[in-house]
């Protein structure tokens, strides 16, 4: 009887991990589905030039979806923040869009993907803070992406591209990451200088 208490809670904690491990992989690999727009009820199509002027607390929901090209998202010192990484929701979804920009200063955090790029181009990310993500950015079939000047922490991965090309990740700094800081798959003529791990 001794014996079963005592490994008992070492079995848990195995099986958990192993249900973590398969969950990254999933996404590492790319087979998560994209979010459908239409799902994002935090707050409302963002599009053209667009202030946050609070913060926004999105409990078991997706934040927010850029609903057109050539879209400014200022954070102007605010927050989005999830319900936490292991529910299935992302922060910011930019899918099938040119020319779309997210400056800080402000926080994304506490979302399973901070912000999801889905096939598209020029995509500008600066001066935004990213802590307790499952996956701060995870970049997929774009390019001309640029991730510039932000800080990463205590997410399990910072960046994941995913077939991206001609894009670049520089002046970033990333701390207390759990499994990886940046991370690259099928993606070619991308640079990556610059940045501080650790």
């Amino acid at each position: 009887m001794l014996l079963i208490e005592i490994f008992l809670p070492h079995t848990c904690v195995v099986i958990f991990a192993l249900f973590f491990i398969l969950l990254y992989v999933e996404l590492a690999n790319g087979q998560n589905v994209n979010p459908d727009p239409s799902l994002f009820t935090c707050d409302s199509y963002i599009d053209k030039i667009y202030t946050l002027n609070t913060s926004l607390k999105c409990d078991f929901e997706n934040g927010i979806a850029i609903s057109t090209n050539n879209t400014v998202i200022y954070l102007n010192n605010s927050s989005i923040f999830g319900s936490g990484y292991l529910h299935p929701y992302t922060g910011i979804l930019i899918s099938n869009k040119e020319n779309v920009t997210l400056k800080g200063n402000g926080i994304i955090g506490h979302f399973q993907i901070g912000v999801h790029i889905d096939n598209s181009k020029n995509v500008n990310i600066s001066i935004v803070n990213f802590t307790g993500n499952e996956i701060s950015i995870y970049a997929t079939n774009s390019s001309g992406v640029l991730i510039d000047n932000n800080e990463f922490y205590t997410n399990t991965a910072g960046i994941k591209f995913y077939t991206i090309d001609d894009s670049a990740i520089s002046n970033n700094r990333f701390d207390s990451n759990d499994i990886s800081s940046i991370s690259l798959f099928g993606s070619h003529n991308n640079i990556i200088n610059d940045n501080h791990i650790s």
